[in-house]
């Protein structure tokens, strides 16, 4: 068996491919992988091709060059963007054709107001709505064209779209996220949600356990976590698009703390959706992003007050100042240069030093901010009448009498929906509710700017300012899904001073550096294994090292193409693959965008004699064998037994791979005979042996076929002996109904359900004689196995495969090889006849509606419609005829 894993960016067409395919069974392998983090079900025959996500974006259109626009534009900077007074705005991709049908698509992009994302993946006829970094893996009509539509809201842009899908071929794109290299484990989280539409930008508060020993908490970590919560990362969905976060504190001490966390969800559906936590990574640095988290966000920290946010005016002997715990305003007032709010939610902690004063701008206009007549102002003292209040310019709409004291830290929440405001005051950290106000003003400012500010001999300190996202439905962490969800420990890509170039290919960041794969688990030992690998510029100095056991060991410095023997202790055998790719210091500039490591069990298959067959004695034959997955040079050992296997006796110690080897039979009677070829540096791991016992007789004998034979052919209405370039509709219709009639009276007392392979087109041989003889035709049966059999590209791309209720005995006549008339006769003057590889029976096309055309003959379109028509129908050996 053998399998071929790509990871590139075109697919990879190796220059002596021809000879890596082997024409019996391909092999299905499914598994979970960890790429950056994302586990991902794979299902691959010949391949499995990793290629860079596809990318529209500012950078450049690296998969999508041009679209179409419809009330939208793209400014200066490549982003795609709608006005004030826009309605929705779309733009439609061109189409990217994968390799393969898609199986499922994963689509994120980056973007600011409320975009929405359609992808279709037949070529832009049919358009389902896709959730923002959320796997979307069935209802979709599959096909092998991506397009993707975007749906923009008043004053929105869309800045870069990455999609990423794996397809029916094994295609899967992406190569990692660097930002989760080193991470060990990771959870899903629930994030429930009762909302009548979809939120965006939507920031929902998490709280991390460090262990199940703590408290209130949403999601725990089993201990694998530093003491400061900075190893966590947050991602969509799909495992690898990451959310941002702030880890705004930890509380708690050690096992049972606990740490809460602000996590910026891009798109959240009325239904909710599930996102990850990756923890512990002792060498990870915080990437809490507070600015990159909240609408508007700032906690002083810096040296001087950011004017590029805010603007700063004083009163007649007011002044501020920057201090350890935040900023100090007296007779001084902030007011957000660019940032105007409409709905949303505005948070602050500060205090009062003297005084007894704090102030918020809720909404301000930019120029009469500075006068207060139609600000709204949340306003907490201590002074009688305006304890807790919200006001319009200088008059007081509500008021609480709950006054505050002095250099004590309260917690403040102003709720903006739509008029209705609601101003909230909270001991530190939101622990206990003290104060609550709402007032309606329906008929001030529904859009501002925020600030803050004290009067003259009022000092206090505001530690932080925050803007959130508001809504009135529940959206909280569902932890009782959550906990019943296994922590994970994972196994993912490691980049070593490497990172993703905007096109997706691995560059180096810092001189040497390294690219090592996650674990593949393999289905079998892999014994054979060939590499290459395309760089930019193509002598870049990057090497390639390749592990079969899980990363125990490595073969070092691998020369491109060259194949690789466990047999030869070029590497240790083993069912777990990692590779390893290092970038050499002198070569900074290099890039790479492709590796193919092809990987093979080593199996080798005898044709012929396989069971069943009589050979004469003293006569020479030809042993037929399969083992392409071996290079023709290699060294095989050919035996045979007379004694059904008990003993052997030798045939050639070295024979090179070429597939066939004349053999004199020995002049020894038996009824027992076997025949063994095997890895001649490995013959107790890698052989095969004739299926069942043949028989050597002594010259003379007269050799009949000792087959049953059934009538299969019967008459039938077919079309016209011309040769059609393109199927009619009514010639389609005519096929369909064939094929329903043939399933439909298929015989449901047979035994079992096999698969049949079908030859696609004529295979030729350079000696007209053996090409006649021996080679494969239009039609032909190839092999035939259960149900269920897993079949490799190759067979899908050049073979129709079809359902048949077969005896035993059937299966047995199909698969028996052809015979011809030698021309000679024995010594009897019986005719002589010759044992074939080929098979005696073929598809009657004219069953089928195809009588006059060959199956090469179709068109692509026309070989997906036939396939299309016989999947999931299972048939009599009627559809067969003898040849």
């Amino acid at each position: 068996m053998f399998c071929k894993l790509l990871i590139h960016n075109k697919l990879l067409k190796l220059k002596n491919f021809h000879r890596l395919y082997w024409g019996g069974v391909f092999f299905l392998i499914i598994w979970g992988i960890l790429l950056g983090g994302e586990s991902i079900l794979l299902a691959s025959s010949e391949g499995i091709t990793f290629k860079s996500s596809l990318v529209w974006g500012i950078e450049g259109d690296f998969s999508f060059e041009g679209g179409i626009l419809s009330g939208c534009q793209i400014n200066e900077k490549g982003e795609i963007e709608t006005g004030d007074n826009a309605q929705i705005g779309t733009y439609e991709s061109i189409s990217y054709t994968t390799e393969g049908i898609v199986q499922n698509i994963t689509v994120s992009w980056e973007f600011e107001g409320e975009v929405k994302l359609e992808v279709s993946t037949d070529g832009g006829n049919n358009y389902v709505s896709v959730i923002n970094g959320v796997p979307l893996e069935s209802d979709f009509v599959k096909g092998d064209k991506i397009r993707w539509k975007a749906l923009l809201s008043t004053k929105s842009k869309l800045k870069k779209v990455k999609i990423d899908y794996q397809d029916s071929l094994g295609v899967i794109t992406g190569f990692g996220n660097p930002s989760l290299s080193g991470f060990k484990f990771r959870r899903l989280i629930y994030i429930k949600s009762d909302a009548k539409e979809d939120l965006f930008h939507y920031q929902v508060k998490i709280k991390v356990g460090e262990s199940k020993e703590a408290e209130d908490y949403d999601v725990e970590c089993e201990g694998n976590i530093q003491n400061d919560f900075l190893d966590v990362r947050f991602t969509c969905a799909d495992g690898r698009t990451l959310l941002s976060h702030y880890l705004e504190k930890v509380e708690g001490t050690s096992p049972k703390r606990v740490a809460t966390f602000w996590v910026k969800i891009p798109q959240l559906p009325p239904q909710g959706l599930n996102i990850y936590i990756y923890y512990g990574n002792p060498q990870a640095e915080s990437l809490s992003l507070p600015e990159e988290v909240f609408d508007f966000f700032d906690d002083f920290s810096t040296d001087s007050l950011d004017l590029e946010k805010w603007d700063l005016s004083l009163e007649e002997g007011g002044n501020w100042n920057l201090v350890e715990s935040g900023l100090e305003l007296n007779g001084a007032k902030i007011i957000s240069k660019n940032y105007q709010i409409k709905n949303g939610i505005i948070e602050y902690q500060a205090k009062a030093i003297s005084g007894a004063e704090i102030r918020a701008v809720i909404r301000g206009d930019s120029e009469e901010s500075l006068l207060e007549n139609f600000n709204q102002i949340a306003y907490s003292s201590n002074f009688e009448g305006v304890q807790h209040c919200i006001a319009i310019g200088d008059i007081v709409k509500v008021n609480q009498t709950k006054g505050i004291i002095l250099n004590t830290t309260y917690a403040y929440r102003i709720i903006l929906n739509g008029t209705n405001l609601t101003f909230q005051r909270y001991s530190k950290d939101f622990k206990n509710k003290e104060a609550e106000v709402a007032y309606n003003d329906e008929e001030r400012l529904k859009k501002g700017h925020i600030g803050l500010k004290t009067g003259i001999n009022c000092r206090a300190i505001f530690e932080w300012i925050r803007v959130r996202k508001y809504s009135s439905f529940v959206i909280e962490i569902d932890r009782e899904l959550t906990k019943e969800k296994e922590a994970e420990a994972i196994d993912i890509a490691e980049f070593e001073k490497v990172k993703l170039a905007e096109n997706g290919n691995l560059v180096l960041e810092e001189q040497e550096g390294s690219y090592a794969s996650s674990l593949f688990p393999l289905p079998f030992k892999v014994r054979i294994f060939n590499s290459f690998w395309k760089t930019i510029p193509e002598d870049a100095k990057v090497m390639l090292d390749v592990s079969m056991d899980g990363g125990k060991s490595y073969a070092m410095d691998c020369i491109k193409e060259n194949f690789y023997y466990a047999s030869k202790n070029d590497f240790n055998s083993g069912n777990g693959l990692k590779f390893r790719l290092r970038f050499l210091n002198e070569d900074r500039k290099a890039e790479v965008e492709e590796v193919s490591i092809d990987y093979r069990l080593g199996s080798i298959t005898i044709i012929w004699p396989n069971g069943g067959e009589i050979l004469e004695a003293g006569k020479k034959v030809k042993i037929n064998w399969s083992a392409i997955e071996y290079e023709e040079d290699y060294p095989l050992r050919l035996e045979y037994s007379l004694d059904g296997g008990n003993n052997y006796e030798l045939i050639s110690d070295e024979v090179y791979n070429t597939g066939s080897f004349w053999w004199v039979v020995p002049h020894k009677v038996t009824s027992s005979g076997l025949v063994r070829i095997s890895d001649k540096f490995a013959p107790d791991e890698v052989f095969d042996t004739s299926d069942e016992e043949f028989s050597i007789a002594s010259g003379g004998v007269h050799l009949e076929e000792k087959l049953e034979e059934e009538e299969l052919h019967k008459e039938g209405v077919g079309f016209k002996e011309e040769k059609v370039k393109e199927l009619s509709e009514e010639e389609k219709k005519e096929i369909l109904k064939r094929i329903s009639y043939l399933e439909q009276h298929k015989r449901k007392f047979r035994q079992k359900s096999y698969e049949v392979l079908i030859k696609i087109g004529d295979t030729y041989s350079s000696d007209p004689e053996e090409s006649q003889r021996a080679c494969f035709k239009d039609g032909d049966v190839v092999v035939v196995r259960e149900e269920g059999h897993i079949w490799g590209r190759y067979e899908r791309e050049n073979f129709l495969i079809i359902k048949m209720y077969l005896k035993p005995q059937e299966v047995k006549k199909l698969v028996q090889p052809k015979e011809s008339l030698t021309g000679e006769v024995d010594k009897e003057g019986k005719p002589k006849r010759e044992i074939l590889r080929r098979r005696k029976y073929r598809l009657d096309l004219y069953k089928i509606g195809l009588k006059g055309r060959k199956l090469s003959e179709l068109s692509p379109e026309e070989r997906k419609f036939l396939i299309e028509a016989l999947e999931g129908k299972i048939f009599s050996s009627e559809i067969l005829e003898e040849k």
